[in-house]
């Protein structure tokens, strides 16, 4: 009789959650999680394809980093980072507001504003040694030395002494 007891007031219990689950707050609380989970599911892919823009470009200036922004410690860095942005309702989706825009030019237009200044420094210095060459090669003007006054021995002796 005592596990029929029992057994009885398991399902009750049961019952119980499901009613509890029911109710207008649980409802609400259980929407929220899921659009917690959902945020930060958005956020992990956001945080995935910034970095996958940004460790290239900056693999340029610092060339170590690609060595340390591995694409597995990339995923490690999303997947972290999603739920911690949406604790705090971050939407990367709408990072940026209404530059948008502006900012997805600068992630296209900066590595090849970047490749240029490159270019450009390497093609100044490739200049720089045929320059010095032609200086070298260049008649040089040359300076006339006056001499310097020949001085007589007897006036340099009555000096010394």
């Amino acid at each position: 009789m005592m596990e029929e007891l029992d057994s009885l007031a398991m399902q009750a219990a049961n019952l119980d959650g499901e009613v509890a689950s029911t109710t207008p707050g649980a409802m609400l609380e259980q929407q929220e999680q899921a659009a917690v989970m959902g945020l930060a599911e958005q956020n992990s892919r956001g945080v995935s394809m910034i970095m996958a823009l940004a460790v290239p470009i900056l693999g340029k200036l610092y060339p170590s980093l690609e060595g340390v922004y591995t694409p597995e410690a990339c995923g490690q860095v999303a997947a972290s980072l999603g739920p911690v942005l949406a604790k705090y309702g971050i939407n990367l989706e709408e990072w940026g507001g209404k530059y948008q825009e502006e900012i997805a030019a600068l992630f296209v237009c900066g590595p090849i504003a970047w490749a240029t200044v490159q270019g450009v420094k390497a093609d100044i210095a490739s200049r720089a040694p045929a320059k010095a060459v032609q200086m070298d090669k260049a008649p040089q003007q040359r300076v006339p030395v006056t001499p310097a006054p020949v001085m007589d021995h007897a006036v340099l002796g009555t000096a010394i002494a």
